[in-house]
């Protein structure tokens, strides 16, 4: 099997709702701490973190990765478990700018 290393992006959307709301709302807390002094500090600075941890790689992959091993494929979805497909269940493999279908061959069970 000759060399295929596809990398897709995964949509941020949830991320970027989450993690700038975080934000937002950490934000929001300071400026009432500031203007109308509630005591809302000690809780707007993990928010605030956890928003930018949120909107960073760390929290996990969003590509999704297709490499190609010795006689096998190996597939790598964000937030999934990685799924390993012999070289010998391949029956075609195509290729679409917004999709990829491997079609495997019919197991005999």
């Amino acid at each position: 099997m000759y060399n295929l290393s596809i990398k897709t992006w995964y949509p941020l959307s949830k991320r970027i709702v989450i993690g700038g709301g975080l934000i937002l709302v950490a934000v929001i807390m300071l400026i009432l701490n500031i203007t109308l002094e509630i005591k809302f500090l000690a809780g707007s600075i993990p928010l605030f973190l956890i928003g930018v941890l949120i909107l960073t790689p760390v929290m996990g992959s969003y590509k999704t990765q297709i490499k190609v091993g010795n006689g096998f494929l190996e597939i790598k979805w964000p937030n999934r478990n990685r799924i390993n497909i012999l070289e010998s269940e391949i029956d075609r493999i195509t290729l679409s700018t917004k999709y990829i279908i491997i079609a495997r061959k019919a197991r005999n069970i």
